[in-house]
């Protein structure tokens, strides 16, 4: 799915609020249009909880929060940084997928 930009989109089961999302099931999605250099998420969920992270045409999203494997390990609620790439991107879309009980905030944008 091509989606416009600043556009998002949640797929699977989730429980939403005015101030946050919660997945409800394993491998959920959200996916993101997005311009910018670095991405940040505040999230929350069970310790140890692995979330997903790709950018299109990027081999490795790059965020210091980020692992080889292309995942961020959940240690407590905080601000993630989840896309760090070496000149401003402009139209990518970025996909995460989580698994049950990861709560998602905020996401912020870097340049």
């Amino acid at each position: 799915m091509v989606q416009k930009e600043h556009e998002w989109s949640l797929g699977g089961k989730w429980q939403m609020d005015g101030e946050s999302s919660q997945s409800l099931a394993q491998n959920t999605k959200l996916n993101i249009n997005f311009s910018a250099k670095e991405v940040y998420l505040v999230m929350s969920g069970p310790p140890g909880a692995l979330v997903g992270v790709s950018v299109d045409e990027l081999s490795a999203p790059g965020g210091a929060d980020v692992n080889t494997s292309g995942q961020v390990k959940i240690d407590q609620a905080r601000l993630y940084k989840i896309v760090k790439a070496d000149n401003f991107m402009t139209n990518k879309t970025l996909q995460l997928t989580f698994p049950a009980g990861v709560t998602i905030n905020a996401f912020t944008f870097g340049s």
